[in-house]
C-alpha cells in the first residue's frame, strides 16, 4: 500500500511547531526551577544552565514567529509518508509516557531507539535481518555513551 503524500502550509506548520516547542519548554523550564540546590544562595545551582537554555529557547522561538509572520511568500512541506511521522510522533508521546511511570530511562530508551531506528531505517525492506541488527547496535551503542556521559563522567543519575 503507497502513502499518499500531504502537503501542508509552511507557515502553518512553523506556527503549530513553535506552539509546540514553546509547550514543552514551559515545562522543562518548570522542572530546572524545581532543582533543589546544594549550596548557598551565592552560587550557581543546578537550574542555572537549564534556565540559561529555556530562556534562548523562548527567544529564538518568538524571533522565528515575528520572522514568520512577515514572511509574504507562501511555500508547502511536502510529507512523503505520513503514516511513519504518526508512528514516530506515536512512539515518542508513549516513551515519554512510560519513563514519567516507570522511571526506567535506559531499559526503555533502548527500545524506543531500537523502534525509532528500524522504522526510519531505508534498508529494512531489503534486509530485514541487517536493519533489525544494526537498529539494536544504535540504540545499545547511543544508550552506552548517555549512561557514561552522564551517570560515570558527571555523576548524574538518569
Amino acid at each position: 500500500m503507497k502513502n499518499k503524500e500531504i502537503r501542508i502550509n509552511y507557515k502553518i506548520a512553523t506556527y503549530v511547531s513553535l506552539i509546540v516547542i514553546i509547550t514543552i519548554n514551559t515545562f522543562y523550564l518548570t522542572s530546572a526551577t524545581e532543582f533543589i540546590a546544594r549550596f548557598s544562595d551565592n552560587t550557581i545551582g543546578p537550574e542555572y544552565f537549564p534556565k540559561i537554555l529555556s530562556y534562548l529557547l523562548y527567544f529564538f522561538c518568538v524571533v522565528s514567529l515575528i520572522q514568520n509572520f512577515f514572511k509574504k511568500k507562501t511555500e508547502y512541506i511536502t510529507i512523503n509518508n505520513p503514516t511513519r511521522l504518526m508512528a514516530i510522533i506515536f512512539m515518542i508521546i508513549i516513551f515519554l509516557i512510560l519513563w514519567a511511570f516507570l522511571e526506567l530511562f535506559y531499559p526503555l530508551s533502548i527500545i524506543f531507539m531500537f523502534l525509532l531506528f528500524y522504522t526510519i531505517n531505508p534498508s529494512r525492506k531489503k534486509n530485514k535481518k541487517k536493519a533489525l541488527i544494526s537498529s539494536f547496535v544504535m540504540s545499545f551503542i547511543t544508550n552506552l555513551v548517555i549512561y557514561i556521559l552522564f551517570n560515570v563522567l558527571m555523576s548524574f543519575n538518569i
